[in-house]
């Protein structure tokens, strides 16, 4: 049994370790979009609500959800086992907010024909919050990790609890 949590507790680590290895992807990643927004901001004035304030805390807050699903698994191995799998997991999300970012500097240059092309009013902010939108889904993938392996850990601890009869 023992074995299995020092087992739980380096995969942890490892993903930990992993992530911070993967974390100057993330934060180059971001860097394009805002580069890419400023142009767009201040070229074309587009109305793209609320992105030039999200994106400069964006990557911080990817990384460090990412950090903390694999401090997650770190405290959860305590509990029970953690598996490559977890790690896997981690690794997957990670990707995937980097193809998410990258996908960004498209979203963004269509957000901005489209809000171009539209007639104003109603239609540019309906437009304009199209990019936000799909920048907090690519961001928040990091805190739904966060948010499943906290459930994951509070599952376990009140399942041996009531098994020991608490």
């Amino acid at each position: 049994m023992q074995m299995g949590k020092l087992m739980g507790v380096i995969i942890g680590l490892l993903t930990i370790v992993i992530t911070l290895a993967i974390a100057p992807s993330i934060a180059t990643a971001n860097a394009a979009v805002s580069a890419n927004l400023s142009t767009l901001l201040y070229s074309h004035g587009s109305s793209m609500i609320g992105m030039a304030v999200v994106v400069t805390f964006g990557a911080p807050l990817a990384i460090l959800g990412l950090l903390a699903m694999g401090g997650l698994f770190t405290v959860g191995s305590w509990k029970g086992s953690a598996s490559m799998r977890d790690m896997l997991g981690v690794i997957f999300i990670a990707v995937t907010v980097i193809v998410g970012l990258s996908f960004m500097l498209n979203i963004l240059d269509y957000s901005d024909a489209l809000i171009e092309a539209g007639s104003g009013g109603f239609e540019t902010v309906l437009y304009g919050l199209i990019p936000l939108m799909c920048y907090l889904a690519v961001i928040g993938l990091a805190g739904f990790g966060v948010a499943k392996g906290v459930g994951k850990v509070r599952g376990k601890k009140t399942s041996s609890a009531s098994a020991a009869g608490y």
